[in-house]
Order: structure tokens, then C-alpha cells, then sequence
């Protein structure tokens, strides 16, 4: 088996280690070269690594020294990899610095901007005729999923207040700015058989937030960096090729989704096993939708009895459905809004204004998105309530004695279900997922940076070159100089 050369920055600790160690048990082919500037704490970390794990460790793991804010340092495990191996299979810039604590702004974002951002760019170029020479070569950017823009203007939660107060911003900018790294070096030598990544490795335990055990784990909330170096060994394994060019995330959003459905599934499957009147057999699909049976009321002696909690109970699927309504509907306006904005790149377009549009101004969608997709949300939404109103829904029975005397006491309110509406519902839900999905793999059309709906970055990309103070009023298109 032809082993795969792998090539690691910043491997001495946290998600650079980790994912060594991932890469390491996965496969004897792997050969993971971690590089760093300390030779010896890799020494250590390596050290570690085999006395804990040597039984689980497969591939080749050997350390490099290499300082990606050093030319000299650089050009020699250039060299050394080029004289050992002569090619080289996978990239992956992990080195980056957090630059917390460092009073002065200008020395933290040279300091931070120099190693996250420059020191990578030259790496990747040394190394770029080595991993050329690969039959399936890689390169990957270790960056950050919230860099971007739009979300670093709205974060403002405790534990970000905690680090803004350490930090002037450097480590967010340089992972903007190393995303786009990432898509120029996918765009200029991805016909050349390079598979380029930007990498999101998720929120998990790191002393890029300081050297405290605290600011380590996240106050608590980090993640295990082994799960960022799973992703990592599926890009590796090609499992991830779709997504060239993009920056790649932890799954976790279709576990959920899955989870939901199958839940959804096994309780469907129980209440139709339930359904069997005085213990003769009855077959729920012949129910029609919104069909009252003694077989599909549901109701016990702890069951509530009174109007309003069985109308609450009903009911609350629709706010449920309500709530995954709203979080579709800004989902697909992100998406509508994003390829709008890199579509701005190639063809001259007007702002959108929310009243009184100018000159060639226009004014905002009637619905917040497109009506090709508008429409087409509106009316399954329409449908999937209707659909859940069959689905669960509250009786009440009045009760008559033989004399055809009414006896309240004997009178239930309770709700039913109808087995059909369930797997209608189920089946329409899983089908807007579905849309939803296929819809984000759509590729934008340009390289401009993502804002979302960022005033403040929509703005700078609207100032044209003349008469800047009727920017407004004017088309505009990607002009950054």
C-alpha cells in the first residue's frame, strides 16, 4: 500500500496534536510528519503520544522542525521532506497564534496577521511543488466556521466579552482573511489537480484562548480537538471532495435532523400498535384525516381532562413547526442573500432599500427572499399545518344514556391522532429539509468575501471610485482595491 505523506503545522498541542493522533490510528499508509517550532516539545508530545497509544497507533508519526514565520526554517524541511519522500500528499496549516494580552493593536495584529495569515501563505507556496507532485494532493486551512463578517459583528456572548477584553480582534480578522487564502489557492490551482480546504474545527478545548485550564475548555463548553481531527481524516479520505474550495464544518445539523425523524417514526409505529379495539385488528391507514375512532384517542386516567390543557397539548406542534418555520425561512434568506451579494462580483446591481427606492435603487422582496422560493416555502408551510391539525387534535364527547338522557358525567375531552396525517407530515417535513440541503450545496459565483447582511461590510464594497457621495443610488459590483 503506497503510504500518504502528511504534512502537520502547530502539532505540539491542541488540535494539531490530536488530529496527529487521529490521522495516526486511522491507517498504516498514513505518515504524519508533526512540524513546530520547538523540536523539543514535539519530541515530548510525540513521546507521549506513543506511550499512551501505542497500541492503537497504525501509521508513521516522526516530527519536523518548522517555523512558519521563518524563511530559513521553512526552506529546510522543504528540503528535508524533498530528499526523504520527494512528494507530498496533505497540507494542513494548523499554526495560528490567539494574540491575547498584547496591549499595543498594531504589534498584535502584525504578530497575529504575520503567523495566521503570511506565515501560511508562504508555507503552502514552498510546499505547493511537493504536493503537485502527488497523484491526490491536499491542502488545508485550519480556520474558524464564526470568522466571518457577520458573525463576529453580532457576537456578544459572556464567554467573547471574556476574550475581547484580552484581545483587539487579530485572531478573527487573520481567520477571515485566511479563509480567503484558502479560496484563492483553490481558484489558481485547483484545475491542477489541488484539493484546497478551509477547515472548521469547532468549538473545542485550545490554549489559543489563554494558558488557563478555564479559558482552555471553553468555560466548560469546548469539545474534544479528536473530533476536529476526524473531520480533518474525512477530507483526507476524499469523503469531503464535494466541498472543494469551501470551508467545511463538523457535521452534527443532519445527526439531529435524523434523530428527529426516527423519533418521529417510533412513536408513529407505537400508536398504530395500539390501535386494536376490544382486540380485533384494525388497519390505521383506512382512517381517514381527522376521523374521530376509539382507536386513536388517547386518554387514561392521568391523562389530562380539562379543555385547555388538551387544546395546549394539540396545539403545540404547530408552535413547535412555528419555530423550525422561522429558523428555515432566515436559513434560506442567508443563502438568497449570500449568493445575491457574490453574484454583485460579475454583474452591476443596485441596493435594495426597505422603502422610497432612488435612481437605480430597488426596493426590498415583498416576502424577504425571492418569490421562486417565496411561494413555493408559503404553500408547504400552509400545507404541513394543515397537515399537523390532522395529525393531533383535540375531541370532546358527549355522553347519552340509553334513554337518550344526557350524562355529563360520563362525557370525555381528550385528543386523537390520525396515523396517516403523521406520515404526511413526516414525509412533507422531510421533503423541505431535503430542498433546504440541496439548495446550500449551490456554489456562489464569485470569490468576494462573505458579509451576510452586514451594513457595515456591504457599505465598504459601495464606494466607487467617482463621485462617492451618490454611491447610494448607483449599481455597484466588487471594487476592492
Amino acid at each position: 500500500m503506497t503510504s500518504k505523506i502528511i504534512l502537520i503545522t502547530g502539532a505540539n498541542s491542541g488540535i494539531g496534536l490530536a488530529s496527529s493522533k487521529v490521522l495516526a490510528c486511522a491507517s498504516s499508509s498514513y505518515n504524519v510528519l508533526m512540524a513546530g517550532r520547538s523540536l523539543s516539545r514535539l519530541d515530548a508530545a510525540l513521546n507521549n503520544l506513543k506511550s499512551s497509544f501505542s497500541e492503537e497507533l497504525k501509521g508513521t508519526l516522526s516530527t519536523i522542525q518548522l517555523d512558519v514565520t521563518d524563511d530559513a526554517s521553512i526552506t529546510k524541511a522543504v528540503e528535508h521532506i524533498t530528499q526523504t519522500y520527494g512528494r507530498l500528499d496533505v497540507l494542513v496549516n494548523n499554526a495560528a497564534i490567539g494574540g491575547l494580552n498584547i496591549p499595543d493593536i498594531r504589534t498584535e495584529y502584525s504578530l497575529v496577521l504575520e503567523t495566521n495569515v503570511t506565515g501560511p501563505a508562504v508555507v503552502a507556496a514552498a510546499f505547493r511543488p511537493l504536493l503537485l507532485k502527488s497523484a491526490n494532493p491536499y491542502s488545508v486551512y485550519v480556520s474558524s466556521g464564526a470568522r466571518t463578517l457577520q458573525r463576529n459583528a453580532m457576537q456578544k456572548t459572556a464567554e467573547h466579552a471574556q476574550i475581547r477584553n484580552r484581545s483587539h480582534g487579530g485572531y478573527q480578522v487573520s481567520k477571515v482573511a485566511l479563509n480567503m487564502v484558502a479560496v484563492l489557492e483553490a481558484r489558481d490551482f485547483g484545475d491542477q489537480g489541488l484539493k484546497v480546504f478551509a477547515m472548521s474545527p469547532g468549538f473545542v478545548i485550545s490554549n489559543l484562548r489563554g494558558e488557563d485550564e478555564e479559558a482552555k475548555t471553553g468555560w466548560g463548553k469546548a469539545g474534544n480537538p479528536e473530533e476536529s481531527g476526524k473531520l480533518l481524516l474525512s477530507i483526507i479520505m476524499g469523503e469531503r471532495d464535494k466541498d472543494v474550495g469551501c470551508l467545511v464544518h463538523k457535521d452534527g445539523v443532519f445527526a439531529c435532523w435524523l434523530l428527529s425523524i426516527i423519533v418521529c417514526i417510533v412513536l408513529l409505529a407505537y400508536g398504530n400498535n395500539k390501535i386494536s379495539p376490544n382486540g380485533a385488528s384494525l388497519n390505521p391507514w383506512t382512517i381517514a384525516l381527522g376521523d374521530v375512532n376509539t382507536s386513536t384517542l388517547i386518554y387514561a386516567h392521568t391523562w389530562p381532562s380539562t379543555f385547555l390543557s388538551n387544546v395546549l397539548i394539540a396545539n403545540t406542534p404547530q408552535i413547535l413547526f412555528s419555530c423550525l418555520y422561522f429558523a428555515f425561512n432566515g436559513l434560506l434568506t442567508s443563502m438568497c442573500v449570500a449568493a445575491e451579494w457574490s453574484s454583485s462580483a460579475h454583474k452591476r446591481k443596485p441596493l435594495r432599500v426597505s422603502n422610497n427606492p432612488q435612481l437605480a435603487q430597488r426596493s426590498n422582496y415583498f416576502l424577504s427572499i425571492p418569490y421562486r422560493y417565496a411561494v413555493p416555502l408559503i404553500i408547504l408551510s400552509i400545507t404541513l399545518h394543515w397537515l399537523i391539525s390532522e395529525s393531533l387534535f383535540m375531541v370532546g364527547i358527549e355522553a347519552w344514556d340509553n334513554n337518550m338522557q344526557r350524562d355529563s358525567s360520563a362525557d370525555l375531552i381528550a385528543c386523537a391522532y390520525t396515523p396517516v396525517a403523521i406520515l404526511s407530515s413526516i414525509l412533507v417535513g422531510e421533503f423541505m429539509f431535503i430542498c433546504l440541503v440541496a439548495l446550500s450545496q449551490e456554489r456562489l459565483e464569485s470569490a468576494m468575501p462573505v458579509a451576510g447582511s452586514c451594513s457595515l461590510a456591504i457599505a465598504a464594497a459601495c464606494h466607487p471610485r467617482f463621485n462617492p457621495n451618490q454611491a447610494r443610488d448607483m449599481e455597484m459590483e466588487d471594487d476592492h482595491r
